[in-house]
């Protein structure tokens, strides 16, 4: 009995002085060891993808569509008189009346550019209130899909949607020269890109269409 007793006092001493020691010769500077890296959950959105497939895009395309038509139908009228004009003003029956149409031809002249100056400035405003537009509720709707699917992490890309496109001389082009990051390689399954347009689509159905500075609801 007294051996087993001194048999374990000796093996609980030895544990002892090998912890103390090893505490003595450690190197209290050394840092501790480093806590592996949370999984991260990383997603992709093809934003050309998503903004070609998403069916108010269409609708809103249209909308700049019927404003370009507009001016062009003005433009165009205004074209027609300066044209007729000149043509009455050559006419040699018309002749009483060639000092009415020059003037008339520079006052027209004179709407010509600045209707095609109004017309400009509307459209670009008008593309870019749609670009803008559209961003947001891709916006929103990524949000809105990374924090139901637990998502971390949401990053962005333009590429071509089919695969033709992709390995086009001016894709590869525009690619090589971008600034942004590219992915060169990507698994499919980090894609949310037709997730996202259907979370969009199911928003706004293809049978609306709400003005250009609203937001559809």
């Amino acid at each position: 009995m007294k051996r087993t007793v001194a048999i374990v006092a000796g093996v609980v001493t030895l544990g002892v002085a090998l912890y103390v020691g090893g505490r003595l010769t450690a190197d209290p500077g050394a840092p501790a060891e480093a806590a592996p890296p949370p999984t991260m959950r990383v997603r992709m959105v093809n934003l050309s993808h998503v903004i070609k497939n998403y069916k108010r895009t269409e609708a809103l395309r249209a909308e700049h569509t019927q404003l370009f038509t507009q001016y062009d139908n003005q433009i165009n009228e205004t074209k027609k008189l300066i044209e007729a004009r000149t043509k009455q003003m050559q006419d040699p029956q018309y002749a009483d009346k060639r000092e009415a149409f020059e003037k008339e031809i520079k006052r027209l002249n004179r709407e010509l550019a600045d209707k095609t100056e109004e017309a400009r400035q509307a459209l670009d405003k008008k593309q870019g209130d749609l670009i803008v537009l559209v961003y947001k509720e891709v916006d929103e709707a990524v949000r809105t899909f990374a924090r139901q699917s637990n998502i971390e992490l949401v990053l962005h890309y333009n590429d071509a949607v089919l695969e033709s496109d992709r390995m086009s001389a001016a894709n590869i082009a525009r690619k090589m020269s971008a600034g942004a990051c590219m992915p060169m390689y990507m698994n499919p399954a980090l894609d949310i890109s037709q997730e996202i347009v259907n979370v969009l689509n199911a928003k706004y159905p293809v049978t609306t269409s709400a003005p250009a500075g609203g937001t559809g609801h």
